[in-house]
């Protein structure tokens, strides 16, 4: 069987490190020239979309795809969202307004957001944005959304793998839920 998990955030949130860490084969990157240097202080950003697979055995694969962060290209997104079994929302917690940003998201998403097991990562994490993991989830609770909030370091792999293995058995539940 064939999954399909979107990942997604702004510029800089490590949608494109996280695929790299799970993915068995080269990460597709459709990286170009940051242009963009007041939103995000980093050399390149995704201009398409990253795609990467994780083999789970048993002739099962994961197909891994992040969207490009730049709300110019928010055309993609519900673009690359068809056929997903959930969505990763990456969360930068070094960035001014990250629950305006996931607020942003969210909203861009519309009905999907609602309806496809999600999972919140919170990224780049330290001591003093230690509160937005409670801050979020008191977000997505007063939105309605039963979606977990980890904190994640999405340079480290097993990290990354438990935010999938989180969706795929929420989406396992909502197939059960259904039959």
């Amino acid at each position: 069987m064939e999954y399909k998990i979107l990942i997604t955030g702004t510029m800089g949130a490590g949608k494109t490190t996280a695929i790299q860490q799970v993915s068995d084969s080269p990460a597709v990157l459709t990286d170009v020239h940051n242009t963009r240097q007041d939103e995000s202080a980093k050399p390149t950003t995704t201009a398409a979309f990253d795609f990467g697979e994780l083999d789970l055995g048993e002739g099962d694969c994961l197909r891994i795809y992040g969207t490009p962060g730049q709300e110019r290209f928010s055309f993609m997104w519900p673009i690359l969202a068809r056929g997903a079994i959930g969505i990763i929302y990456l969360v930068d917690a070094t960035r001014e307004s990250p629950i305006d940003d996931l607020d942003s998201f969210i909203k861009a998403f519309g009905e999907s957001s609602g309806t496809i097991p999600s999972v919140v990562g919170l990224n780049k994490c330290n001591d003093e944005s230690s509160y937005l993991a409670p801050a979020i989830q008191d977000y997505l609770d007063s939105k309605g959304l039963q979606w977990p909030v980890l904190l994640t370091d999405v340079r480290e792999r097993s990290e990354v793998l438990e935010l999938f293995e989180i969706l795929i058995s929420l989406n396992e539940a909502l197939v059960m839920e259904q039959a």
